[in-house]
């Protein structure tokens, strides 16, 4: 049964037609989001019959590399938000209306660093319950993916730069026996330097 939609803005569409184009979305979108949900639940009690995985498989592996791409660009061009509507709904197991409310509440930015970035935010979740907890730039969901999404790790590596900032402005500060500033970085075998390198010998001949 096709769906129904009665404009509500008859002083926005001509004469010759019943819908305006306001409605006309709604009606393309209603009639999308039906066609979905047949096929869902079509495909639901398909998948375990032998025969028609059968016959899917063997029409799949009839199809040449040109016809495969003609109906990938076809699928994208009829729904061009399909392939990442089906790959957020099943890593994350959320909407794209929902990823669209999470973004709006974060206002496009980031939830971390607060910028708004050109490319799309990343999902953060919890890889350990699955729960979603916003949306991150790149650098900062590879920087807490990296630091293995420890807490301690984050505390830490926070003291170390709090401490390395601290020290660095006080070496700047202290005064030089023949006068002006001291250098950034420790002397080398002074108590501030950790580690020692070796001096570098000739290049071999």
């Amino acid at each position: 049964m096709k769906a129904q939609v009665v404009c509500e803005h008859p002083d926005d569409r001509s004469p010759r037609h019943q819908l305006c184009p306001a409605c006309k979305e709604t009606q393309r979108e209603v009639r999308l989001a039906n066609s979905r949900a047949y096929n869902a639940t079509y495909y639901q009690d398909k998948k375990s019959d032998p025969a028609f995985i059968d016959r899917i498989t063997a029409h799949s592996r009839s199809l040449t590399k040109e016809q495969r791409r003609a109906y990938s660009r076809a699928q994208r061009l009829r729904d061009p938000d399909g392939g990442r509507r089906r790959s957020i709904k099943h890593k994350y197991g959320i909407s794209l209306q929902e990823y669209d409310q999470l973004l709006d509440h974060q206002k496009g930015a980031c939830a971390i660093c607060k910028t708004t970035p050109h490319t799309r935010l990343c999902i953060d979740h919890d890889h350990k319950t699955g729960r979603i907890r916003g949306l991150l730039c790149r650098k900062c969901n590879t920087a807490i993916g990296l630091l293995r999404e420890s807490e301690s790790n984050l505390l830490r590596a926070i003291t170390y730069l709090r401490q390395e900032t601290s020290a660095l402005e006080a070496r700047r500060e202290e005064p030089r026996s023949g006068g002006g500033a001291a250098p950034p970085f420790p002397a080398q075998g002074s108590d501030h330097s950790s580690e020692t390198f070796p001096e570098r010998g000739p290049p071999p001949s």
